[in-house]
Protein backbone atom coordinates (compact mmCIF):
# COMPACT_ATOMS: atom_id res chain seq x y z
CA UNK A 1 0.00 0.00 0.00
CA UNK A 2 2.33 2.67 -1.24
CA UNK A 3 1.74 6.06 -0.64
CA UNK A 4 -1.28 5.06 1.80
CA UNK A 5 -3.56 5.48 5.10
CA UNK A 6 -3.06 3.15 7.04
CA UNK A 7 -6.09 3.43 9.49
CA UNK A 8 -9.39 2.31 9.38
CA UNK A 9 -12.05 5.42 8.27
CA UNK A 10 -14.81 4.21 11.45
CA UNK A 11 -12.72 3.51 14.47
CA UNK A 12 -9.51 4.99 13.70
CA UNK A 13 -7.19 1.66 14.44
CA UNK A 14 -3.76 1.18 12.60
CA UNK A 15 -4.64 -2.52 13.25
CA UNK A 16 -5.49 -2.59 9.59
CA UNK A 17 -4.16 -6.18 7.92
CA UNK A 18 -5.20 -7.99 4.34
CA UNK A 19 -8.10 -10.29 4.54
CA UNK A 20 -8.15 -11.57 1.01
CA UNK A 21 -5.31 -10.94 -1.61
CA UNK A 22 -6.13 -11.95 -5.19
CA UNK A 23 -4.92 -11.17 -8.67
CA UNK A 24 -6.37 -7.35 -9.35
CA UNK A 25 -7.68 -6.96 -6.07
CA UNK A 26 -6.65 -6.60 -2.16
CA UNK A 27 -9.08 -6.63 0.44
CA UNK A 28 -8.21 -5.68 3.86
CA UNK A 29 -10.06 -5.80 7.37
CA UNK A 30 -9.88 -3.55 10.35
CA UNK A 31 -8.98 -6.03 13.78
CA UNK A 32 -10.77 -4.25 15.87
CA UNK A 33 -14.07 -2.53 14.38
CA UNK A 34 -13.94 -5.48 11.18
CA UNK A 35 -14.82 -3.05 9.00
CA UNK A 36 -13.97 -4.53 5.96
CA UNK A 37 -12.45 -1.95 3.01
CA UNK A 38 -10.53 -2.48 -0.42
CA UNK A 39 -7.13 -1.17 -0.64
CA UNK A 40 -7.25 1.43 -2.75
CA UNK A 41 -9.94 3.32 -0.79
CA UNK A 42 -6.28 4.22 0.86
CA UNK A 43 -4.55 5.29 -1.67
CA UNK A 44 -3.68 9.13 -1.34
CA UNK A 45 -3.88 9.75 -4.90
CA UNK A 46 -6.99 8.05 -5.92
CA UNK A 47 -9.51 9.72 -8.08
CA UNK A 48 -12.85 9.07 -7.53
CA UNK A 49 -13.87 10.82 -10.52
CA UNK A 50 -12.12 8.88 -13.12
CA UNK A 51 -12.96 5.89 -12.34
CA UNK A 52 -16.84 6.64 -13.27
CA UNK A 53 -16.47 7.70 -16.41
CA UNK A 54 -18.70 6.49 -19.32
CA UNK A 55 -17.62 3.03 -19.69
CA UNK A 56 -18.09 2.69 -16.22
CA UNK A 57 -21.55 2.88 -17.63
CA UNK A 58 -21.53 1.44 -20.72
CA UNK A 59 -19.74 -2.26 -18.85
CA UNK A 60 -22.89 -2.17 -17.28
CA UNK A 61 -25.41 -1.43 -19.77
CA UNK A 62 -28.18 -3.90 -18.04
CA UNK A 63 -28.51 -2.26 -15.18
CA UNK A 64 -28.44 1.83 -15.91
CA UNK A 65 -29.58 1.89 -19.02
CA UNK A 66 -32.76 -0.30 -19.09
CA UNK A 67 -36.12 1.95 -19.31
CA UNK A 68 -38.38 0.04 -20.57
CA UNK A 69 -41.44 -1.29 -18.61
CA UNK A 70 -41.47 -4.19 -20.36
CA UNK A 71 -38.05 -5.49 -19.54
CA UNK A 72 -38.02 -7.54 -16.65
CA UNK A 73 -34.32 -5.71 -15.66
CA UNK A 74 -35.88 -2.27 -15.38
CA UNK A 75 -39.00 -3.83 -13.44
CA UNK A 76 -36.92 -6.05 -11.10
CA UNK A 77 -34.75 -2.08 -10.47
CA UNK A 78 -38.48 -0.10 -10.07
CA UNK A 79 -39.11 -2.66 -7.27
CA UNK A 80 -36.23 -2.28 -5.29
CA UNK A 81 -36.42 1.26 -5.33
CA UNK A 82 -40.09 1.41 -4.40
CA UNK A 83 -38.96 -1.17 -1.13
CA UNK A 84 -36.74 1.39 -0.54
CA UNK A 85 -38.79 4.41 -0.82
CA UNK A 86 -41.24 2.49 1.74
CA UNK A 87 -39.07 2.26 3.81
CA UNK A 88 -38.26 5.52 3.53
CA UNK A 89 -41.89 7.22 3.91
CA UNK A 90 -42.17 5.04 6.90
CA UNK A 91 -40.18 7.47 8.97
CA UNK A 92 -40.73 10.56 6.73
CA UNK A 93 -44.63 9.77 5.16
CA UNK A 94 -44.88 13.73 4.85
CA UNK A 95 -42.39 13.13 1.91
CA UNK A 96 -41.02 17.14 1.13
CA UNK A 97 -37.30 18.04 -0.97
CA UNK A 98 -35.24 14.64 -1.64
CA UNK A 99 -31.39 14.79 -2.68
CA UNK A 100 -30.26 11.11 -4.39
CA UNK A 101 -26.60 11.31 -4.03
CA UNK A 102 -24.69 8.82 -6.96
CA UNK A 103 -27.84 9.02 -8.88
CA UNK A 104 -26.60 7.21 -11.55
CA UNK A 105 -29.29 7.67 -14.59
CA UNK A 106 -31.93 8.79 -12.64
CA UNK A 107 -34.24 5.75 -12.44
CA UNK A 108 -34.66 6.56 -8.51
CA UNK A 109 -35.34 9.99 -9.36
CA UNK A 110 -38.43 9.14 -11.30
CA UNK A 111 -39.89 6.68 -8.72
CA UNK A 112 -39.72 9.05 -6.28
CA UNK A 113 -40.91 11.62 -8.19
CA UNK A 114 -44.28 9.23 -9.08
CA UNK A 115 -44.85 9.40 -5.12
CA UNK A 116 -44.76 13.09 -4.54
CA UNK A 117 -41.04 13.72 -4.00
CA UNK A 118 -39.46 16.88 -5.13
CA UNK A 119 -35.90 15.56 -6.89
CA UNK A 120 -32.85 16.75 -6.70
CA UNK A 121 -29.63 14.26 -7.66
CA UNK A 122 -25.90 14.66 -7.69
CA UNK A 123 -23.08 12.10 -9.06
CA UNK A 124 -19.63 12.42 -9.94
CA UNK A 125 -19.99 11.60 -13.42
CA UNK A 126 -20.71 14.33 -15.85
CA UNK A 127 -21.89 11.50 -18.09
CA UNK A 128 -24.70 10.24 -16.04
CA UNK A 129 -25.65 13.41 -14.55
CA UNK A 130 -26.55 14.43 -18.33
CA UNK A 131 -28.39 11.43 -18.73
CA UNK A 132 -30.09 11.40 -15.20
CA UNK A 133 -31.25 15.07 -16.08
CA UNK A 134 -32.99 14.72 -19.31
CA UNK A 135 -34.55 11.44 -17.91
CA UNK A 136 -36.11 12.62 -14.79
CA UNK A 137 -36.87 15.86 -15.67
CA UNK A 138 -34.53 17.87 -13.34
CA UNK A 139 -31.16 19.50 -13.14
CA UNK A 140 -28.69 16.79 -11.64
CA UNK A 141 -25.84 17.85 -10.27
CA UNK A 142 -22.13 16.55 -11.72
CA UNK A 143 -19.56 16.57 -9.50
CA UNK A 144 -19.34 16.03 -5.25
CA UNK A 145 -21.54 16.79 -2.52
CA UNK A 146 -18.56 18.99 -0.79
CA UNK A 147 -18.42 21.30 -3.93
CA UNK A 148 -22.56 21.52 -4.85
CA UNK A 149 -23.39 24.73 -3.06
CA UNK A 150 -26.16 23.32 -1.01
CA UNK A 151 -27.86 25.22 1.55
CA UNK A 152 -27.52 24.50 5.41
CA UNK A 153 -30.72 22.36 6.06
CA UNK A 154 -32.22 22.03 2.24
CA UNK A 155 -33.63 18.83 2.36
CA UNK A 156 -36.04 16.52 4.02
CA UNK A 157 -34.33 13.71 2.80
CA UNK A 158 -31.23 12.38 1.40
CA UNK A 159 -30.61 9.17 0.01
CA UNK A 160 -27.80 6.96 -1.32
CA UNK A 161 -29.34 3.97 -3.45
CA UNK A 162 -25.81 2.13 -4.23
CA UNK A 163 -23.56 4.46 -3.36
CA UNK A 164 -21.83 4.98 -0.17
CA UNK A 165 -19.96 1.70 -0.59
CA UNK A 166 -18.52 3.72 -3.26
CA UNK A 167 -17.63 6.94 -1.22
CA UNK A 168 -13.41 7.74 -0.41
CA UNK A 169 -14.52 9.19 2.67
CA UNK A 170 -17.69 8.07 3.96
CA UNK A 171 -17.45 10.05 7.22
CA UNK A 172 -17.13 13.04 5.29
CA UNK A 173 -20.11 12.27 3.09
CA UNK A 174 -22.18 11.78 6.19
CA UNK A 175 -20.99 14.87 7.71
CA UNK A 176 -21.88 16.74 4.19
CA UNK A 177 -25.34 15.01 4.78
CA UNK A 178 -26.08 16.26 8.61
CA UNK A 179 -25.11 19.92 7.29
CA UNK A 180 -28.03 19.92 4.49
CA UNK A 181 -30.57 17.72 6.43
CA UNK A 182 -33.00 19.83 8.04
CA UNK A 183 -33.72 19.59 11.67
CA UNK A 184 -35.98 16.36 11.35
CA UNK A 185 -34.61 15.03 8.05
CA UNK A 186 -33.78 11.79 7.31
CA UNK A 187 -31.35 9.46 5.27
CA UNK A 188 -31.99 6.74 3.82
CA UNK A 189 -29.12 4.15 2.06
CA UNK A 190 -28.33 0.81 1.02
CA UNK A 191 -25.39 -1.37 0.91
CA UNK A 192 -23.80 -4.37 0.99
CA UNK A 193 -24.01 -6.38 3.69
CA UNK A 194 -20.85 -7.96 4.73
CA UNK A 195 -22.27 -10.65 7.21
CA UNK A 196 -24.36 -12.14 4.36
CA UNK A 197 -24.38 -16.13 3.72
CA UNK A 198 -22.78 -15.43 -0.07
CA UNK A 199 -19.76 -13.67 1.43
CA UNK A 200 -19.76 -16.54 4.71
CA UNK A 201 -19.62 -18.89 2.12
CA UNK A 202 -16.99 -17.42 -0.32
CA UNK A 203 -14.78 -16.73 2.79
CA UNK A 204 -15.21 -20.57 3.98
CA UNK A 205 -14.19 -21.65 0.36
CA UNK A 206 -10.89 -19.46 0.24
CA UNK A 207 -9.91 -20.20 3.56
CA UNK A 208 -10.39 -23.75 3.29
CA UNK A 209 -8.67 -23.36 -0.17
CA UNK A 210 -5.33 -21.69 1.30
CA UNK A 211 -6.41 -18.93 -0.56
CA UNK A 212 -6.29 -21.04 -4.23
CA UNK A 213 -10.07 -21.22 -4.62
CA UNK A 214 -10.65 -17.40 -5.15
CA UNK A 215 -13.08 -17.06 -7.63
CA UNK A 216 -16.11 -16.39 -5.50
CA UNK A 217 -14.75 -13.77 -3.54
CA UNK A 218 -13.47 -12.00 -7.04
CA UNK A 219 -17.29 -12.03 -7.80
CA UNK A 220 -18.45 -10.63 -4.61
CA UNK A 221 -15.95 -8.06 -3.93
CA UNK A 222 -14.54 -5.62 -6.49
CA UNK A 223 -12.31 -2.35 -7.23
CA UNK A 224 -15.75 -0.29 -7.40
CA UNK A 225 -16.81 -0.63 -3.91
CA UNK A 226 -14.25 0.47 -1.30
CA UNK A 227 -15.90 -0.43 1.74
CA UNK A 228 -18.42 -3.13 3.04
CA UNK A 229 -20.43 -2.90 5.92
CA UNK A 230 -22.08 -5.52 8.39
CA UNK A 231 -24.83 -3.59 10.48
CA UNK A 232 -22.49 -2.89 13.81
CA UNK A 233 -20.51 -1.09 11.19
CA UNK A 234 -23.16 0.84 9.93
CA UNK A 235 -24.48 1.94 12.84
CA UNK A 236 -21.21 2.85 14.19
CA UNK A 237 -20.54 5.10 11.24
CA UNK A 238 -24.02 6.63 11.54
CA UNK A 239 -24.03 7.32 15.57
CA UNK A 240 -20.21 8.76 14.70
CA UNK A 241 -21.29 11.75 12.03
CA UNK A 242 -24.74 12.63 14.47
CA UNK A 243 -27.16 10.72 13.08
CA UNK A 244 -29.70 8.41 15.35
CA UNK A 245 -30.11 5.10 13.83
CA UNK A 246 -33.76 4.22 13.22
CA UNK A 247 -34.18 0.90 10.85
CA UNK A 248 -31.69 -1.50 9.78
CA UNK A 249 -33.26 -4.13 7.67
CA UNK A 250 -32.23 -6.56 5.06
CA UNK A 251 -33.10 -8.03 1.81
CA UNK A 252 -31.74 -10.49 -0.89
CA UNK A 253 -29.79 -9.41 -3.81
CA UNK A 254 -32.44 -8.16 -6.82
CA UNK A 255 -31.69 -10.34 -10.26
CA UNK A 256 -30.40 -7.50 -12.02
CA UNK A 257 -27.56 -6.96 -9.56
CA UNK A 258 -26.40 -10.56 -9.96
CA UNK A 259 -24.15 -10.25 -13.38
CA UNK A 260 -22.95 -13.27 -14.65
CA UNK A 261 -23.82 -16.55 -16.61
CA UNK A 262 -27.05 -18.24 -16.34
CA UNK A 263 -25.95 -20.81 -13.52
CA UNK A 264 -24.11 -17.89 -12.30
CA UNK A 265 -27.79 -16.96 -11.46
CA UNK A 266 -29.42 -19.66 -10.45
CA UNK A 267 -26.59 -20.28 -7.74
CA UNK A 268 -27.45 -16.45 -6.73
CA UNK A 269 -31.11 -16.87 -6.56
CA UNK A 270 -30.83 -20.62 -4.43
CA UNK A 271 -28.53 -18.90 -1.91
CA UNK A 272 -30.94 -15.87 -1.64
CA UNK A 273 -33.78 -18.28 -0.42
CA UNK A 274 -31.31 -19.85 2.52
CA UNK A 275 -30.36 -16.07 3.17
CA UNK A 276 -33.90 -15.47 4.46
CA UNK A 277 -34.08 -18.47 6.09
CA UNK A 278 -30.73 -17.37 7.72
CA UNK A 279 -31.17 -13.57 8.39
CA UNK A 280 -27.99 -13.29 6.47
CA UNK A 281 -29.40 -11.21 3.69
CA UNK A 282 -27.29 -9.82 0.68
CA UNK A 283 -28.23 -5.97 1.44
CA UNK A 284 -28.33 -3.93 4.68
CA UNK A 285 -31.40 -1.03 4.03
CA UNK A 286 -30.93 1.49 6.58
CA UNK A 287 -32.80 4.94 7.53
CA UNK A 288 -31.32 7.39 10.44
CA UNK A 289 -32.48 10.55 11.49
CA UNK A 290 -30.56 13.84 11.86
CA UNK A 291 -29.64 14.42 15.74
CA UNK A 292 -29.65 17.58 17.20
Amino acid sequence: MTSARTHCVLCGSQKVSPRYDVPGLSIWECADCRLVFNAISQQNEFDARSYYSADYYDERKDYYTAEDASQKSFREKVESFHVGLDLLEKYKPTRGRILDVGCGFGTFLIVAKERGWNISGIDISQHAASVASKRAGTNVLSGEMRDAGFCEKEFDAVSFNDAFEHFVDPNEQLQHTYRILKSDGVLFLNTPNQQSLLRLVADVIYRLSAGTITYPVRKLYHEFHLFYYSEDNLREILEKNGFETLEITRKTIPAIKARGTQLERLIVRFFSQLERLAHREFELLAVARKRE
